[in-house]
C-alpha cells in the first residue's frame, strides 16, 4: 500500500537482494543471488507457477500475480528453500492471497480503488468484497489493467536530440515508419484478474475451503 506499485515484479524488486529483469514493459523476472526465475519456485497459495524445467532463462510469470490480492510475500533465500520441494535452486518466493477468518457478528468490507499513469496513459482498477460471519468467509475481487504504450520525455537537456527516438515499429512482420518517435510502440497491454475464495465451517473440528484463481495477460 505505501509503494503503491503497478504490479508484483516492481514490488520485488523494492525488497533487498532480488533484482528484476524487464526484456519488455510487460514484464519482470526475478533473480536471486544470480539465479535466474526458471531456477527460483514461483508459489502461489501452494500451487506452483514454474518448475526448473519450465524453460530456461527468465520467466515473467510473476506479471500475472495480482499484488492487490496478497496478504504477504515470502521470499526465501539459499537452499534452505528446499523444505519447499525441489526445483528451488536459488530460492523460493511464496504469496499467499488473504486469509480468511470467521467472525461472531456478520461482517462485510468492500474496497476500491483506480489508479491513472501518464507516463504510458494507463489505468488500472482494483474492487473487491469480503465476508465473515460465524460460519462463513468469503472474499471475491477482480482487478483490471489496461496500459498504453511507453511515452518517452522530450527534453532531452544533454544536446542529443535524436536520444532513444523510435522511429520504426515492427508488426505483423511488416517495418513501419513511427509517427511519433517518443512513442514506443507495442510496450502496452492489458490484465485480468479474478479471485474467488470461501470458507465453510463444518463443525468444530473441520472445515472446507475453496480457491478459485483466474489471471490472463495480452
Amino acid at each position: 500500500e505505501k509503494f503503491n506499485t503497478e504490479n508484483l515484479a516492481d514490488l520485488l524488486e523494492k525488497k533487498g537482494g532480488i533484482s528484476v529483469q524487464k526484456s519488455q514493459f510487460g514484464g519482470g523476472s526475478p533473480n536471486i543471488r544470480g539465479f535466474e526465475a526458471n531456477k527460483i519456485l514461483l508459489v502461489v497459495d501452494g500451487v506452483r507457477l514454474n518448475n526448473a524445467i519450465y524453460r530456461s532463462g527468465h520467466l515473467q510469470n510473476i506479471i500475472t500475480v495480482d499484488e492487490s490480492v496478497l496478504e504477504n510475500t515470502n521470499v526465501v533465500f539459499g537452499p534452505s528453500s528446499v523444505v519447499y520441494g525441489n526445483d528451488a535452486l536459488g530460492g523460493i518466493i511464496n504469496m499467499e492471497t488473504k486469509r480468511l477468518y470467521f467472525s461472531k457478528e456478520p461482517k462485510i468490507q468492500t474496497q476500491f480503488f483506480s489508479r491513472y499513469a501518464s507516463a504510458y496513459n494507463g489505468f488500472s482498477s482494483h474492487q473487491s468484497l469480503s465476508y465473515e460471519s460465524n460460519k462463513f468467509s468469503l472474499f471475491n475481487a477482480v482487478s483490471i489493467k489496461d496500459y498504453g504504450d511507453v511515452i518517452m520525455g522530450t527534453n532531452r537537456s544533454h544536446g542529443y536530440s535524436d536520444w532513444g527516438l523510435v522511429h520504426h515499429y515492427q508488426s505483423n512482420d511488416e517495418i513501419i515508419d513511427n509517427p511519433n518517435p517518443n512513442i514506443q510502440k507495442n510496450t502496452g497491454f492489458q490484465q485480468l484478474d479474478i479471485i474467488n475464495k470461501m470458507l465453510f465451517k463444518i463443525n468444530n473440528l473441520w472445515g472446507m475451503t475453496s480457491n478459485i484463481q483466474y489471471s490472463t495477460s495480452s
